[in-house]
């Protein structure tokens, strides 16, 4: 940096750039498939620099950032905000729940870009001292669960937290602004009509916005849960993947709501309270259907994740061969302090058959030394779902649902082969 020239660069270099042109490609995080690179213009780069208005972010504020600049919210919207401002950062080149209190405090951090599994490390972490002197005001990210937000407030003082819901690609997002937990932010009749983003009924049966008889959507109401579309026009665009124009017109839906129109489908699905609230509770694709019922993965996980000594879960579906649909599987991270023993295992069924339909117990459990996660904390899902529940493969101990007794085993090669033979129902 020393080196580097304080003269202003030439604009001619820029001179044919435009706004519509890509300045960077971020790879979609391949949760559940490959990974595709979206198309970030020069345009969105600009709006994402301005994002923090909200926040009250300025040039007296400092910014830890510990998640990788590949992330589109490291690279969009931490990084291209501090340099907006005029704002300081503070780049650590991975998370460490150990060091981030005491970084905060050396550094004199006043705020940070989390995502969700990040806050839920850190309450789990024991008691440090830094963390009574730091003097972070304000956290921005997203993915944080209901239960962790008041828990990482209460413990570390943190005033504000501004959770929102945004996609790489897409241009939707909705911004938690009265640090309301759990919520991503509003959808009011009102912000409708000036974001251009509507809330409308899921169709459980084909997994795709419902249309009813005359072809068009219909719009969710208060206290049920729909997917978010964004109005298309010439102001707002999807700028969609690098390659096969497939990937990118797929997202794209015609005549929502009136003949003509273009919306971009997020494939999300919210909640929206009386107040208009948004929780978001599962992506398109990630629940599955199981002997005809849909399954919810946000609804297998809350309620594990209830129990005091697991850390995570993963919920995913896996095929059985003469099955239809996919059986349940949740791969389960146990604390640090906590060991696997029979009575864990009975509680988890108890939990299971008391807040579970029937249908959504999970049938397999896998328990990890260490959840598998992408290098920006989401879950892994493909590697666990292409494992599936075969002990020749899975190293880790495998429980499987017995419903002559109605709770967990132990599962072998045999119990495997039974399985797959059809031999033992499920």
């Amino acid at each position: 940096m020393t080196q580097a020239s304080d003269a202003p660069i030439d604009p001619a270099l820029r001179a044919d750039v435009t706004l519509t042109d890509p300045s960077a490609f971020i790879f979609t995080s391949g949760t559940t498939g490959l990974p595709k690179p979206a198309i970030i213009t020069h345009k969105k780069a600009l709006l994402c620099s301005y994002s923090y208005g909200a926040s009250g972010f300025s040039e007296r504020d400092v910014m830890y950032l510990t998640l990788p600049l590949y992330h589109s919210s490291a690279l969009n919207l931490a990084l291209l905000n501090v340099i907006n401002v005029g704002a300081t950062m503070v780049l650590r080149e991975k998370f460490t729940a150990s060091q981030f209190w005491s970084d905060c405090s050396k550094y004199q951090v006043t705020s940070f870009q989390y995502i969700g599994e990040m806050l839920r490390y850190l309450v789990n972490t024991p008691p440090n001292p830094s963390e009574q002197f730091h003097k972070v005001t304000t956290a921005v990210g997203n993915g944080l669960r209901a239960d962790v937000w008041g828990e990482f407030q209460a413990r570390f003082k943190v005033a504000r937290i501004f959770e929102f819901y945004g996609s790489t690609e897409l241009p939707a997002t909705v911004t938690n602004l009265f640090n309301i937990p759990g919520s991503v932010g509003r959808l009011s009749p009102l912000l409708s009509r000036v974001t251009k983003m509507i809330l409308v009924d899921l169709d459980p049966d084909v997994k795709q916005p419902f249309r009813d008889k005359t072809g068009r959507c219909v719009l969710t109401k208060p206290g049920g849960s729909g997917v978010l579309l964004a109005k298309l026009s010439e102001k707002r665009t999807f700028d969609g993947y690098l390659g096969a124009p497939s990937a990118t017109n797929s997202r794209i839906m015609k005549d929502v709501l009136e003949v003509g129109d273009f919306y971009v489908n997020t494939d999300d699905v919210f909640l929206i309270d009386g107040e208009y609230n948004l929780y978001f509770k599962e992506r398109i694709g990630d629940g599955f259907r199981w002997k005809g019922e849909n399954v919810s993965t946000a609804e297998v996980s809350n309620v594990l994740n209830s129990v005091d000594y697991v850390l995570g879960t993963n919920v995913f579906g896996v095929e059985i061969p003469g099955c239809e649909g996919k059986a349940g599987m949740v791969a389960i991270n146990l604390k640090d302090s906590e060991t696997l023993d029979d009575t864990k295992i009975q509680e988890l069924g108890s939990l299971c058959r008391e807040k579970l339909p029937s249908y959504a117990r999970p049938r397999f459990l896998r328990f990890q030394h260490q959840m598998s996660l992408t290098s920006t904390f989401k879950q892994e899902k493909t590697v666990l779902a292409k494992e599936g529940f075969d002990p020749k493969v899975v190293e880790e101990p495998l429980y499987y649902l017995d419903r002559t007794n109605d709770e967990y085993k132990a599962l072998d090669s045999e119990v495997y082969s039974e399985i797959v033979r059809g031999q033992l129902a499920l």
